[in-house]
């Protein structure tokens, strides 16, 4: 892929999420404009891998697969990062891990169990986002390829007709 085909994509995105932020912010939905407000302010402040994917989970875009480098959850920040992943279906349930997680004392059993229940939440969504990025770039890339192909394909016929 050349520059000038990244640069171009990169405008597409920048496109689209200004578009979208702008929909969001004018369509009157309170509570839309809200959870959008706290991602931005989240994943701005933050910055860490919970609260960028949260947010390219809102806008639909894959996010990229979670460094190696990077350094484990600390515990004050899991209840944080697992409210980030919060939906409608696995709400109760979530809320009940962190208020349980939450509760019990310091360095408990209880804790510890109920910490790991949460990274492993955390690290699941994480990597479904790592695999959702996958796909959109396979779809790129077939995309891509699909054109290319069409345009070939173009080109054999024009040059079978002048022959």
């Amino acid at each position: 892929m050349t520059n000038v085909e990244g640069q171009s994509e990169t405008c597409a995105s920048e496109r689209y999420l200004k578009k979208t932020i702008q929909s969001v912010y004018t369509s009157g939905n309170e509570a839309l404009v809200h959870e959008l407000t706290t991602l931005l302010v989240d994943a701005l402040r933050n910055g860490n891998h919970c609260s960028r994917s949260a947010l390219g989970d809102f806008f639909n875009l894959p996010v990229m697969s979670q460094p190696e480098s990077q350094t484990p959850i600390a515990d004050m920040d899991l209840p944080d990062c697992a409210r980030l992943f919060i939906n409608n279906s696995n709400a109760q349930r979530v809320e009940n891990w962190i208020s349980s997680y939450e509760m019990s004392a310091p360095k408990s059993e209880r804790r510890s169990l109920y910490g790991k229940i949460l990274r492993g939440f955390v690290s699941s969504r994480s990597e479904v986002e790592a695999l959702k990025w996958q796909i959109a770039q396979a779809k790129r890339l077939a995309k891509d390829t699909r054109s290319k192909c069409d345009a070939l394909e173009s080109m054999i016929k024009n040059i079978c007709r002048r022959a």
